[in-house]
């Protein structure tokens, strides 16, 4: 690891724009919530504002940038139902959850699987389908949604999350 320097800090400023929440903390898509915890320490120690206290305002400044960074990335990771949207976002090409950018899907995305599913067994499904997404197992969320879905029968949203799934494993994720 490179010892932060201001040249380093504005490089990785820049570089943040194009990073998922997974890759900010340096965890797979995969970690577990001790893990992204245990990344979330880690970043901190190097990141955080009060680790460089006697450094030029100009070098906290971007410090604290990417630490706002890093707390936004634990924030939605370390939440199984916010994570599981932030998939679906990624899935769609955008690396942040409330990417401004993504105003036309954000409502969509703020709701959970099971928030879209109107009858018993669909919301069950559905349940299934996050906590299978929040452990990384893309493909058993994919087949839990497209059940949900047939349990419900006509819904757009459901089936657009089902879309934004079979997209993530087509990618080649869990």
């Amino acid at each position: 690891m490179l010892p932060l320097t201001e040249q380093t800090l504005e490089q990785e400023l820049k570089a943040l724009k194009e990073k998922s929440y997974y890759e900010i903390l340096g965890v797979s898509d995969t970690a577990s919530g001790a893990e992204i915890q245990s990344a979330f320490h880690d970043f901190s120690r190097r990141f955080h504002p009060d680790v460089h206290r006697g450094q030029p305002e100009s070098f906290r400044d971007k410090a604290r940038a990417i630490f706002e960074r890093g707390a936004e990335a634990y924030g939605v990771l370390r939440v199984p139902r916010r994570r599981s949207d932030y998939d679906l976002t990624l899935a769609r090409g955008r690396v942040r959850l409330d990417d401004p950018e993504s105003e036309a899907v954000r409502p969509t995305a703020q709701k959970s699987l099971e928030d879209l599913c109107q009858t018993k067994g669909a919301k069950l499904l559905a349940r299934q389908a996050t906590r299978a997404i929040s452990e990384g197992k893309v493909r058993e969320a994919r087949d839990l949604t497209r059940r949900a879905l047939w349990a419900e029968g006509k819904n757009p949203e459901l089936a657009e999350r089902l879309q934004a799934l079979e997209e993530l494993v087509k990618m080649g994720a869990g």
